[in-house]
């Protein structure tokens, strides 16, 4: 009788332990099944924002502006796309009450999507050409210096920089004191990155609406740029100089703005 029951516990355990072998491949098989979809939901994901088929219209005024950094960035990462330029008079009468915030730029995709906001559209495009910056950290600071830098450009707009200042304007001290302020700042970043730009890596889409900010600095506030920041004026050349940017600046017409 003892070894009856003996042999009914060891089926009884064998049954058990099968169950659980069992049971624990079923649970492997449902992991790795759940992993396999995650990652093609991902990869769809990517695909429809960055497929090789995506195409882009780019819509701003017929001058530099806020939208040429966007310019800037999609010639340097070789990316065909229209380049729509409206006069003001066009978009003020027809086109601004169909924006959805009543402004430009904006970047139509191929798709039938649409993004607004300069700095919104730069940062999408950024990621799809790899220009956000290396790893996590760097790309954080690549966002806050082009955050200081657009906080800083909206300071100088008030203070009249895309304006030919008089000498007798109200205005022409205060942008003066702020930018022989703020432009320290901007040389110490360049020079501490060692790579000519102002991030370690190298160029990041922050450097377009920089050397776009200082194209107009320096055409409309001669006295305050020439030769006072030769770091500044070097790193405006060398983004200028940049592969297929040197083509484009070359052949476009001038805009003082």
């Amino acid at each position: 009788m003892d070894k009856l029951n003996e042999n009914r516990v060891r089926l009884i355990g064998a049954g058990l332990a099968v169950f659980l072998a069992v049971l624990l491949i079923v649970q492997l098989i449902i992991s790795i099944v759940a992993l396999v979809a995650i990652g093609s939901v991902g990869k769809s994901q990517l695909s429809d924002d960055y497929s090789q088929d995506t195409s882009y219209s780019f819509y701003y005024f017929d001058y530099r502006g806020r939208g040429e950094e966007t310019r800037l960035l999609l010639i340097y990462a070789d990316q065909p796309f229209e380049d729509v330029r409206y006069n003001r008079s066009y978009w003020f009468s027809d086109i601004k009450k169909t924006a959805r915030y009543g402004q430009l730029p904006y970047l139509d995709i191929n798709d039938g999507r649409r993004l607004y906001e300069s700095y919104a559209i730069s940062r999408y495009l950024a990621k799809r050409f790899d220009l956000s910056g290396k790893g996590a950290w760097e790309q954080a600071k690549v966002d806050e210096f082009a955050d200081f830098h657009k906080d800083n450009d909206n300071e100088w707009y008030d203070y009249g920089y895309m304006e030919v200042l008089s000498e007798n304007d109200t205005r022409l001290p205060l942008l003066k004191e702020s930018t022989d302020k703020k432009f320290p700042t901007y040389v110490s970043q360049i020079e501490a990155s060692g790579s000519g730009f102002l991030m370690p890596s190298g160029v990041t889409w922050a450097d377009f609406p920089v050397a776009n900010f200082l194209e107009t600095f320096k055409n409309t506030q001669p006295d305050l740029w020439s030769g006072r920041w030769p770091v500044l004026e070097e790193f405006h050349r060398r983004v200028h100089a940049l592969p297929r940017i040197d083509e484009y600046v070359k052949n476009r017409k001038f805009s003082l703005i």
